[in-house]
């Protein structure tokens, strides 16, 4: 018989350990995201592959986790979440393994989709798990923390990747998930009780799921390649086609089927629509921003890859630290309160990055990034709780699932629109003035996240409040 986790006020009594035990496997599975970032010029040389073939090792990854994340969460809620969270923990460490073992680019692409399939599986069962464990007092502050682990997690991944590909090789940044996932998987056994969601019928939407997973890779795969082929070439006109009818598809089956992969009628609250669409905003932002600062310091700038990681570490030290203080904060004043001015710095830091020139200037970049990384660690967090406000029930894992492919696909988006700039407006040798662009749409994608993130409800508050 399956225990279900309490939701009486007292919370579970080791819901501070299971924070901590799901956290972990958050944070390698959003580091996992931007790891490969400063690491690319690596893989590249050491693989004999192109770069534009090396960025596959990102897109693989991103894309994947964004397909599945919806379905995995649903799989849960009805097959068990620690059963799940379990499942998935084993399948991220063993793919990270054989990733760390690859002899040639394409098994590390194929090893990166194994990898994002264990990572999506963990993202919105962990955040399911948190809602369930602790009181409706204290969520806000727990949605806070596992929001900070999952935007430094983010923020985490390049600094790291760069110090362990520097003193040791590229392989490390992925074998370092090996002992961190056999820890986590033993703890989140003994320490995670399991649940289930009561009301679900036990269908799986298979219509859903496939349209939505071909109008994601069409979209990503238009995106990405489009400079290459030519804007106008039949094969990137013929995705775009593609991605924009099976997303109409999608919607269609969504509206009639009974138990929809993506639950349409979450979005007619007005806390939810607002807050998903914020962190959709920030998640292109995000990732677009990261991945070019990465390029940016060691193609134009020559850093090294261990210059690099220490010139952003200041982006996750301060993301890090923000998230917490503005999850409890956001209990008393409301989500808009502190999401909109955090995303309007991060926005304004991320424009002024496309100010940055030829010639080195690491300490306007320190600053900078640890602007970037307040505004993320302040909104990120926020905005998860006031989407989560409205879900926090039995129904938990649909809801994550829900937010986290929001800002997954957000991320995917940013790094196509990146890679798109600059396939379109560099030259044999990138130059500073060639980041311009992808700095631009990102900080302007940050400015209009603190414009929409206004507009939420003055009474969206931590779920404990709603």
């Amino acid at each position: 018989m399956t225990a279900q986790l309490p939701l009486a006020v007292a919370g579970d009594p080791r819901r501070w350990l299971i924070l901590s035990v799901v956290s972990l496997a958050v944070f390698i599975a959003v580091m996992d995201i931007s790891i490969v970032n400063i690491s690319l010029p690596s893989i590249t040389a050491d693989l004999g592959t192109d770069f534009a073939t090396a960025t596959w090792v990102l897109n693989a990854y991103n894309l994947t986790f964004a397909v599945l994340l919806v379905t995995a969460g649903r799989l849960a809620d009805l097959q068990g979440r620690r059963r799940w969270l379990a499942a998935g923990i084993a399948m991220f460490g063993l793919a990270s393994l054989a990733c760390a073992l690859s002899p040639s680019i394409g098994a590390l692409i194929g090893f990166r989709v194994l990898q994002a399939a264990g990572a999506a599986v963990m993202l919105p069962v962990a955040l399911a798990i948190v809602v369930l464990a602790f009181p409706p007092r204290e969520r806000g502050t727990a949605i806070g923390a596992w929001g900070a682990v999952a935007a430094g997690g983010a923020a985490a991944g390049p600094p790291l990747g760069g110090i362990l590909t520097d003193l040791l090789s590229w392989h490390w940044i992925f074998g370092v998930n090996v002992p961190i996932c056999a820890v986590a998987l033993v703890l989140a056994l003994r320490l995670v009780p399991e649940s289930r969601d009561p009301t679900a019928s036990g269908t799986v939407d298979w219509a859903g799921i496939a349209t939505m997973s071909v109008s994601l890779f069409s979209l990503n795969l238009a995106l990405v390649e489009g400079a290459a082929w030519g804007w106008g070439s039949l094969r990137v006109v013929g995705l775009l086609a593609v991605a924009a009818v099976t997303f109409a598809a999608f919607l269609r089956a969504e509206l009639r089927v009974r138990e929809p992969i993506l639950d349409l009628r979450l979005f007619a609250s007005p806390a939810f629509g607002r807050s998903s669409a914020t962190i959709f905003l920030l998640g292109l932002g995000l990732l677009g921003s990261t991945y070019a600062l990465a390029v940016l310091l060691q193609a134009v700038w020559a850093y090294s890859p261990l210059k690099a990681a220490f010139t952003v570490l200041s982006f996750s030290l301060f993301a890090f630290v923000s998230g917490p203080i503005a999850g409890r904060l956001s209990d008393r004043v409301g989500v808009r309160v502190i999401a909109a001015p955090a995303l309007a710095v991060f926005g304004t830091a991320v424009l002024l990055l496309a100010t940055l020139g030829g010639e080195p200037d690491p300490v306007r970049v320190v600053v900078l990034c640890a602007l970037a990384g307040i505004g993320v660690g302040c909104s990120f967090p926020v905005l998860v709780g006031g989407a989560m406000a409205t879900v926090a029930g039995p129904r938990a894992g649909v809801g994550s699932g829900v937010v986290n492919v929001v800002r997954q696909v957000g991320f995917v988006v940013g790094v196509a629109v990146v890679e798109a700039t600059l396939q379109t407006t560099a030259g044999i040798r990138l130059e500073a003035s060639d980041f311009v662009p992808g700095f631009v749409v990102c900080g302007l994608c940050g400015l209009a996240g603190a414009a929409v993130a206004a507009s939420i409800p003055r009474s969206a508050h931590a779920p404990h409040h709603a």
